[in-house]
């Protein structure tokens, strides 16, 4: 009834039909991210969400000619409500952009500009393809490969599991003899921006039993857990399939999947049959499904070039579980390698799709990973360019930027019929209001590559405005997929005064136009929550407790971000899944909460964003010890500790999100208070720890790439701690010191070694 009333007011308040009070207004452009044009007509949703009324108001609004947009509430004198205002909108991928902006009293001016895409949506690509063989009396071992992909028109690269390729759409290949062979077929289209899959199975070629059609076939498990993957091993035929389950169900594809219902011994069989020769087979297997089965495969390995051969020399190390295993790569230049960690050397620079395949035969296990290793320096910046600028008043100082400063000429169009030249210019404007500057960029090469960028810039704003810039790196390269995220260094409730989001250009270039004066921090997520690299805060810290904090108003652009690399989730029948409740809040931004995964030892290995309903989800988990840390920017949170077991292979947790922390149900604290000095230290580092209960802990510190480089064991007493570390013999540079315990205390902070 509150609601109804609240809206009831709004309306005759708007309409002129009462005393009007205080007025919330939100307005902001939505440009073309190509262009640099407004986008006429664009849909935008405005969410108004009280914390002092118990109320939600949804407004949808759209852009003019000009990409403007507006919106104004009116409310009944007293009744002004605190809350959040949720201004959001999706660009040509589908991806959401959104500001969230603290309201209160005295504080009603909204204002959001969004830069998007607004061209068509790639459809999406899948790989997939069929073996053929040939029907006697043809050759056994001329296989016809069925390509049935769908979302893209190529380029095609088969690798048929003997070291020979092709990129044809349906090629055939002949073997040199009779066996089982691991084919891959990786598919892209560059017409699409980027669209990439890659499918595998495992073919059997030839008839190993002396003639006529066999049957035989795999299982491996998959996730979901209790899923398994069936391999169709039978030669002689091309159909027809009956498999049955051992559990009622049946399938007549060629490799189906299926989910059991529960853990145990199934009776698989599979039919084969061919009408045309009258050929026909059955096999039967027992297969364990579930707990019983020996943990899965898990492969995974990283590399580095050689500092002496570095553009052409890659050392490979594998870090694949179990380590019994068989071990297969496939360097994606037509080159193979058994062994557990090789060095290869490349003929050329470039990309190149690595694969690690890793295989079991006692136990059915076999799989594979692939990374796209690059070889060589860097790729040559492309022509992208941008511009930032620092107002003071109607006098603004513009500078152009291209990556790693590549020689170009500049030339500047300042919205007012005026232009210019130069990478730095300063620019006078005759009167207050919005102008359309260009910043145009070629570069001095043989291509003459040419870029044109443009932003809508607010002139002699009363309030102090900044722009703030940087790139987003995961490992040597820029992301390529992600987002950059800045918020306000306050603790109101709701957490959220000033927030803004940037997605990442093809250079992991982000940027955020107006910026008033303040402490923030910058926080860049990648898109990918199963790759190997993890949310950071700049420059390179994991939790918002750590985070280098910038100033303004005097920028010190670029603000570059370096992302941390996660550990890796060992894989099993185990699961983590929950929800973050709101509380106050109804309409919550609980979607820009990550969910940071760790191991016992505290290290990071892995995450998930929370969806818009709040829950969140780790599936295909090893049993073990870990620990949930819930992430947002402004907002203290718990750390739950979650053990997973044959008996408990499944965890729930639930967390409430109040706007000012998230709470779980976790154990106490187990730290009253805790500091580590001199920071910066030369010599001799001193830890103060004043503890609940006694504990056996570790302490570690790591340099900036993640290597160990001073470790201790210690035995902690209740009350008070004082622990000394020498850190003479370490280098000067940054470090991160971590502390760890099984009872769940994990300490993180930086320090800064000085000779």
């Amino acid at each position: 009834m509150k609601k109804i009333l609240l809206f009831i007011m709004l309306w005759f308040s708007a309409c002129g039909l009462m005393a009007q009070g205080d007025a919330l207004h939100i307005s902001g452009y939505v440009t073309d991210s190509i262009t640099g044009n407004g986008v006429p007509d664009y849909p935008l949703s405005i969410d108004i969400d009280s914390t002092n009324l118990g109320v939600v108001i949804h407004l949808e609004s759209h852009t003019n000619a000009n990409g403007f947009y507006s919106d104004t509430l009116f409310f009944a004198p007293g009744q002004t409500p605190t809350g959040i205002a949720r201004i959001s909108l999706s660009d040509c991928r589908q991806v959401v952009h959104s500001a969230n902006c603290f309201f209160s009293p005295g504080h009603l001016n909204i204002t959001h500009d969004f830069v998007i895409c607004t061209g068509p949506t790639p459809p999406p690509c899948h790989a997939d393809f069929n073996p053929a063989p040939p029907a006697p009396p043809q050759n056994p071992l001329n296989v016809h490969f069925i390509n049935t992909s769908v979302g893209a028109n190529g380029p095609w690269l088969w690798m048929f599991g003997d070291g020979t390729t092709s990129t044809n759409f349906d090629p055939w290949h002949i073997y040199q003899a009779p066996g089982l062979y691991h084919v891959w077929l990786s598919m892209g289209d560059t017409l699409l921006g980027g669209c990439y899959d890659l499918k595998d199975h495992f073919v059997q070629v030839g008839d190993s039993m002396g003639g006529g059609c066999h049957a035989d076939f795999s299982a491996n498990p998959i996730l979901p857990p209790l899923t398994m993957q069936f391999n169709n091993l039978s030669t002689g035929t091309a159909g027809s399939w009956f498999w049955s389950f051992g559990d009622g169900n049946s399938a007549t594809s060629f490799e189906p999947h299926h989910t059991y219902a529960a853990p145990g011994l199934y009776q698989v069989s599979l039919s084969i049959g061919d009408s045309n020769t009258g050929c026909w087979d059955y096999a039967s297997k027992m297969i364990h499904v579930g707990d019983t089965l020996p943990p899965p495969c898990q492969p995974a390995f990283t590399w580095n070039q050689d500092s002496l051969h570095q553009n052409h020399e890659v050392h490979f190390i594998n870090q694949s579980t179990p380590e019994n295993c068989g071990w297969s790569w496939n360097f994606g230049d037509s080159t193979l390698s058994n062994e557990k960690n090789p060095t290869h050397t490349f003929a050329a620079n470039g990309v190149y799709n690595v694969c690690l395949t890793i295989s079991n035969p006692a136990t059915q296990c076999s799989a594979t990973q692939c990374h796209e290793v690059h070889v060589g320096p860097p790729p040559p910046p492309p022509c992208t360019s941008w511009f930032s600028f620092m107002p003071n008043w109607l006098n603004l100082t513009f500078e152009g930027h291209l990556p790693q400063n590549a020689p170009a000429t500049y030339d500047w169009t300042f919205g007012d019929g005026t232009a210019g030249t130069g990478k730095n210019i300063q620019h006078h404007f005759a009167a207050p209001g919005f102008y359309d500057v260009s910043l145009t960029t070629v570069l001095l090469d043989s291509n003459q590559c040419t870029f044109t960028s443009t932003q809508h810039i607010r002139v002699a704003d009363s309030s102090a405005i900044h722009q703030v810039y940087g790139q987003v790196f995961a490992g040597n390269f820029p992301l390529l997929a992600g987002m950059a995220m800045i918020f306000s260094d306050d603790t109101l409730p709701g957490g959220l005064p000033f927030f803004a989001m940037s997605p990442l250009d093809s250079m992991g270039v982000y940027m955020f136009p107006y910026v008033p004066d303040g402490q923030f921090v910058i926080w860049a997520m990648p898109f990918d929550s199963t790759g190997s690299y993890l949310p950071t805060f700049y420059e390179n810290a994991l939790y918002w407790e750590q985070a280098n904090k910038i100033q303004l108003g005097n920028p010190q652009n670029p603000y570059n971000i370096h992302l941390l690399h996660a550990g890796s989730i060992p894989s099993g029948p185990a699961a983590i899944n929950g929800h973050v409740n709101t509380q106050g809040l109804k309409s919550a931004n609980v979607d820009q909460i990550t969910m940071f995964l760790t191991d016992e030892q505290g290290n990071a290995i892995g995450f998930r964003q929370v969806s818009s309903s709040g829950t969140f989800d780790f599936s295909g988990m090893a049993y073990g010890t870990y620990y949930l840390k819930p992430e947002l920017p402004n907002t203290t949170s718990d750390q739950v500790k979650v053990v997973l077991n044959a008996a408990n292979p499944t965890a729930s947790v639930t967390m409430t999100y109040s706007g000012k922390s998230i709470l779980g149900v976790s154990e106490a604290s187990a730290v009253e208070n805790f500091t580590a000095y001199p920071n910066p230290v030369k010599d001799l580092l001193s830890l103060n720890l004043t503890l609940l209960n006694a504990t056996n802990a570790t302490i570690g510190i790591y340099s900036f790439s993640g290597q160990k480089v001073l470790g201790e064991n210690v035995s902690l007493s209740r009350g008070g701690n004082v622990v000394k570390l020498d850190v003479s013999l370490l280098n000067a540079g940054l470090y991160t010191l971590q502390i760890t315990s099984a009872e769940g205390i994990r300490l993180v902070q930086k320090i800064a070694v000085i000779k």
